[in-house]
C-alpha cells in the first residue's frame, strides 16, 4: 500500500470527524460568548490563558517522542509510555501547586481566582492523556476520535442545560473539567486493546525521556508565551471587555488550523518512520503537507478577510461588531501558524528538535515586545497585529539556517501559487461584493478553481495521487477493481 493511502486511511475519517468536533467546539463558544457577554468571557479566557503557561508540566515535550519511538518500535514504545505515566503526574502535580502559588501574587479578583483553581484540578489527570499517543502513532485516530466525539456531544447538551438553567461561570468550567476526566478514562481503557501498557518507575528511562525531550520542553515554554501571552497582557492593561472581544475573534480564527491539524495528525508517525528508512517518501510526505493544506486555508484567508465583519455578527452578534479587524488581521496568523507546526514536527522527526527553540523563541520574544508598543495603543487590534508578526518569521528564519533551508524552500513554493490565485480570486469577489455574499463565494470558488488549474498549481502528479486515494474508496465501497484499472492509466 502506498504512502497517500496510508495517509488518506488515516486522514479521512479523521478529517471528517475532526470537523465536526471543531464545528461543535465553535458552536458551544458561540453560544457561550453569546451568554457570557465580553466582559464574562473575557473572565472565561483569562482562566485557560493563564493555565497555559503551566501546561509545560503536563507534557515535558514527551509527546512527540513517545509518538516517533512508538512509530519506529511498538515494544520500546509501550516501556517509554508506562514511564512517561508517572513521569508526568510527577510533574503536573509540580505545575499545579506552582501555579497556585504563583496566583497568591497576581492581583486578580477573588471570584477570578476561584475559577482559576477549579480549571487547574485538570492537571493532576494530565498524565492520562498520553495514551492519545497510542492511537495516534498507530494510525488508528479514527477510533480516538469517535470518543472525542462523542464527549463533544455531551459537553453540548451540558452547556445548553446550564445556559437553559441561567447558571453562572463556575458551572460551566465544571462541566468542562468533569468532561475532560470522562474522556481521557475512556480513552486509557480503549488503548489497552492495541497496546499494553504497564505503568512502571524506571529512572534510567525517565532519564532517557527527559534528554529526549528537553529541547521540546523548552520549546513549548515558549510557544505557551506565543500563544497566550497577548491575552494575559491585554487583560492587564486593558481589561476583561477587551480581551472578551479579543479572545472571542481568536477562536474563530484559530478554526482553520486546527482543522488542517488532522493531516499533521496523520502525517508525524509516517514522518518519523521515513526520515530514518525512506528519504525520498519522506520528502514526498512533507511536500504534500505543506502544499495540499496551502490550497485550502489560502483561500479562506482571503475570503475570511473581506467578509469579517459579516462573520463576527452571525457567529457573535452586533455588541461584537467592534473585533472585526481583529478577525480580519488574526486569519493571516493561521497561515503562519500552521506552517510553524509543520516545521516544528519536521525537525522532530528528523532528531532536530534542538533547532525548535531558536523558532520558538523568536516567535515568543518578538510577540512579547510588539504587544508592549502595540496593545497600550491600539488594544485587541493591537495584539491581533503583534501576532501575526510573530509567526510569520517561520519562512526567513528557516530560510536562514542551512539545516532547514530546505523546508524553507518548499513552505515558499507551496505558498506561492494558491496566495496569487486566492489574491486574485477576491479580488473578483471584492468588485462583485453588491451580490450577496453567498453567490460571491461560489464565483470566488470557481475562479479559485481555475486559476490554480491554469498557473499548475495541481500538476499530473496531484491528479495521479487524486486517482489512487478516490479509487481506493470506491473499491473500498463497491468492491470493484477500479483502482485496478485506475494504475493502468499512464
Amino acid at each position: 500500500m502506498s504512502t497517500v493511502i496510508k495517509v488518506t486511511k488515516n486522514s479521512l475519517f479523521l478529517f471528517a470527524a475532526l470537523t465536526i468536533e471543531r464545528l461543535i467546539s465553535l458552536f458551544i463558544i458561540v453560544i457561550l460568548v453569546r451568554y457570557l457577554g465580553s466582559g464574562d468571557f473575557g473572565k472565561y479566557s483569562i482562566v485557560y490563558a493563564y493555565l497555559s503557561f503551566f501546561q509545560i508540566f503536563m507534557s515535558m515535550g514527551m509527546d512527540f517522542i513517545i509518538i516517533r519511538e512508538l512509530s519506529r518500535d511498538s515494544q520500546k514504545g509501550a516501556e517509554l509510555v508506562g514511564n512517561a505515566v508517572t513521569l508526568r503526574f510527577f510533574f503536573s502535580l509540580i505545575g499545579l501547586l506552582l501555579s497556585w502559588i504563583i496566583l497568591q501574587w497576581m492581583r486578580y479578583p477573588t471570584d477570578l481566582k476561584l475559577l482559576i483553581y477549579l480549571a487547574s484540578l485538570g492537571m493532576i489527570f494530565s498524565a492520562g492523556t498520553l495514551f492519545y499517543n497510542i492511537f495516534q502513532a498507530k494510525l488508528l485516530m479514527a477510533q480516538f476520535s469517535i470518543i472525542t466525539l462523542v464527549m463533544k456531544i455531551f459537553l453540548v447538551v451540558f452547556t445548553i442545560v446550564l445556559i437553559l438553567l441561567k447558571a453562572n461561570l463556575f458551572y460551566f468550567i465544571l462541566i468542562s473539567l468533569l468532561i475532560t476526566i470522562i474522556q481521557i478514562i475512556f480513552i486509557y481503557y480503549y488503548s489497552r486493546r492495541f497496546l499494553q501498557v504497564k505503568i512502571a518507575m524506571d529512572f534510567k528511562i525517565w532519564k532517557e525521556l527527559l534528554k529526549n525531550s528537553w529541547p521540546l520542553v523548552i520549546s513549548a515554554v515558549f510557544i505557551s508565551i506565543f500563544t497566550r501571552i497577548d491575552q494575559v497582557m491585554l487583560f492587564s492593561m486593558k481589561g476583561k471587555e477587551d480581551l472578551g472581544l479579543y479572545a472571542a475573534v481568536v477562536k474563530l480564527a484559530e478554526l482553520p488550523c486546527m482543522i488542517l491539524g488532522v493531516f499533521l495528525t496523520s502525517l508525524f508517525p509516517l514522518l518519523s518512520k521515513y526520515a530514518k528508512t525512506s528519504p525520498d517518501s519522506f520528502k514526498k510526505i512533507y511536500e504534500i503537507t505543506f502544499k495540499y493544506p496551502m490550497m485550502f486555508i489560502m483561500p479562506v484567508a482571503v475570503m475570511t478577510t473581506l467578509y469579517s465583519k459579516q462573520i463576527v455578527v452571525a457567529c457573535y452578534g452586533q455588541s461584537f461588531f467592534a473585533s472585526w479587524p481583529a478577525m480580519a488581521i488574526l486569519i493571516w496568523s493561521t497561515v503562519f501558524v500552521y506552517l510553524a507546526a509543520m516545521h516544528a514536527l519536521l525537525l522532530i522527526a528528523t532528531d532536530l528538535q534542538n533547532l525548535d527553540i531558536i523558532f520558538t523563541a523568536s516567535y515568543a520574544i518578538l510577540n512579547i515586545l510588539l504587544n508592549l508598543i502595540l496593545i497600550p495603543k491600539y488594544s485587541f487590534i493591537g495584539a491581533a497585529i503583534a501576532t501575526t508578526i510573530s509567526c510569520s518569521v517561520i519562512i526567513p528564519l528557516s530560510y536562514s539556517l542551512g539545516k532547514t533551508r530546505r523546508f524553507a524552500k518548499v513552505m515558499i513554493k507551496s505558498t506561492i501559487k494558491p496566495l496569487f490565485a486566492a489574491l486574485l480570486s477576491g479580488y473578483v469577489v471584492y468588485l462583485l461584493s453588491f451580490l450577496h455574499f453567498v453567490f460571491n463565494l461560489i464565483i470566488g470558488g470557481f475562479i479559485y478553481l481555475f486559476l490554480i488549474l491554469l498557473i499548475k498549481g495541481v500538476d499530473s502528479q496531484d491528479i495521479r495521487y487524486g486517482r489512487e486515494i478516490f479509487g481506493q474508496i470506491f473499491k473500498r465501497a463497491t468492491g470493484s477493481n477500479f483502482l485496478r484499472a485506475q494504475n493502468k492509466v499512464p
